[in-house]
């Protein structure tokens, strides 16, 4: 039911422009997609997804590039979420 409830989320939450879903497509087809949610100038990352067939273009990391200059674009924070994950060491110190 998690893919429902998702999907529920998303579409209650897409109209005022709280969460966004963001794509990243090669010839027409999705190899990596994220979710993530707009409040008070702070996108919060959350969820995302890539294709394993492409990970050695590494199109997750592209992905939150364009996220990341998207947020930067519109004057904003991102917020990589809690945790220490070494994928947030290339892109910030804190």
């Amino acid at each position: 039911r998690w893919k429902a409830f998702v999907g529920e989320m998303v579409k209650a939450l897409a109209d005022p422009g709280i969460a966004q879903v963001s794509t990243l497509r090669f010839n027409e087809e999705i190899i990596a997609s994220s979710l993530s949610f707009w409040h008070k100038g702070r996108r919060h990352y959350y969820l995302t997804h890539y294709d394993p067939a492409y990970a050695r273009y590494s199109p997750g990391k592209i992905l939150l590039h364009r996220l990341i200059t998207q947020t930067f674009a519109d004057q904003g924070v991102f917020c990589f979420g809690p945790g220490t994950y070494s994928y947030k060491e290339g892109w910030a110190q804190s």
